[in-house]
């Protein structure tokens, strides 16, 4: 087992400069939704004008949503890569550089049956962030799992 002391030093060597570098994305996915409420805001001035005046307003006001969404979405989806790459793997790595991380990976759905834990079925299954290696003589796996299951109607 990994002591504190050893984290420590390990954030300290490793992971806060990863993160220090990776702050400014951060920040700016914080700010982003500011703009997307402001471009909102202006579509709904542009229900006080008469005219075409009010479509272009509209239109400029809906076309900055669409943009800023599509912005925040492609960045927030860029810096969780970011982060699994450069800071997750990292702290798999500090545990044992002998595990095996896979940020976009997860537990295959026959192993998921096979463990006996889960009996029901599942309409949607995915995950992520799978780790895999091998404690003494025990070959292990885990990961984030979704699984869904779709309820129609009735009771449960």
């Amino acid at each position: 087992m990994i002591s504190p002391d050893e984290i420590r030093r390990i954030y300290d060597q490793q992971l806060a400069q990863q993160l220090k570098a990776m702050d400014g994305d951060r920040v700016r996915l914080l700010w982003l939704p500011i703009p997307m409420v402001l471009c909102a805001i202006i579509c709904l001035m542009s229900l006080g004008i008469d005219g075409w005046l009010s479509w272009v307003v509209l239109g400029v006001g809906f076309g900055g949503i669409v943009y800023l969404f599509a912005l925040y979405t492609r960045s927030r989806k860029n810096y969780y890569r970011n982060f699994k790459d450069k800071v997750v793997r990292e702290i798999v790595r500090a545990i044992n550089p002998e595990y095996h991380y896979n940020s976009s990976g997860y537990i295959q759905p026959r192993d998921y049956f096979a463990s006996g834990l889960f009996v029901e079925d599942y309409d949607r299954y995915g995950g992520d962030d799978f780790v895999e290696g091998r404690v003494e003589k025990t070959d292990f796996q885990f990961s984030e799992l979704h699984t869904e299951r779709a309820h129609r109607g009735g009771p449960r």
